[in-house]
């Protein structure tokens, strides 16, 4: 069995980041795949703004821009606005462009709880890339949950997620 080179001094949250980054890539790209037109209404190629009232796919962000995971969650913030780009530069979903509400959860459930009510409630997302920390993610998943918009965290790693996932907890709402 060959060992495998340490990664001594490495950055976690860098690969963590990154990670991300590269899934993400994967998912989103096969929007490229499509062949329909780019949505003829004029909507910008790289919109990534959001309006409750916008046609298309409505994503949300609730990342740490600030507070204990702040350095962590700028890595990711700065990406999904490009995610949104490139998808949109490839047409959209359904040739309707994709639109994004970006949170800061502060690295806190009250914020986090308070973010996703506004991303489901007044946004109306479909689905929200967040929260980074277990502590958010338990906030904001009833208010997902209750409003049957999918969560997806890149980096909530409590056991406690697991076993509730198995218990059919989440309804199909939240992933990681």
């Amino acid at each position: 069995m060959t060992k495998l080179p340490s990664a001594k001094g490495s950055n976690p949250g860098a690969a963590i980041a990154l990670a991300t980054v590269t899934i993400a890539v994967g998912f989103l790209t096969a929007a490229c795949q499509e062949t329909a037109p780019p949505n003829a209404k004029g909507a910008s190629p790289s919109a990534a703004t959001t309006a409750a009232d916008t046609k298309g796919l409505k994503l949300g962000s609730l990342l740490p821009a600030t507070g204990d995971l702040g350095s962590i969650g700028q890595q990711m913030i700065a990406t999904v606005p490009l995610l949104v780009s490139t998808v949109n530069q490839c047409g959209g979903v359904n040739g309707e462009p994709v639109t994004l509400s970006s949170v800061d959860d502060q690295t806190e459930p009250s914020a986090g709880t308070e973010g996703m009510t506004k991303l489901a409630e007044v946004d109306k997302v479909a689905g929200v890339v967040g929260s980074f920390a277990s502590s958010v993610s338990t906030a904001a998943l009833p208010i997902a949950i209750r409003n049957k918009v999918v969560l997806i965290s890149p980096g909530s790693t409590s056991p406690v997620f697991t076993q509730q996932a198995k218990e059919g907890k989440f309804q199909g709402y939240w992933a990681r």
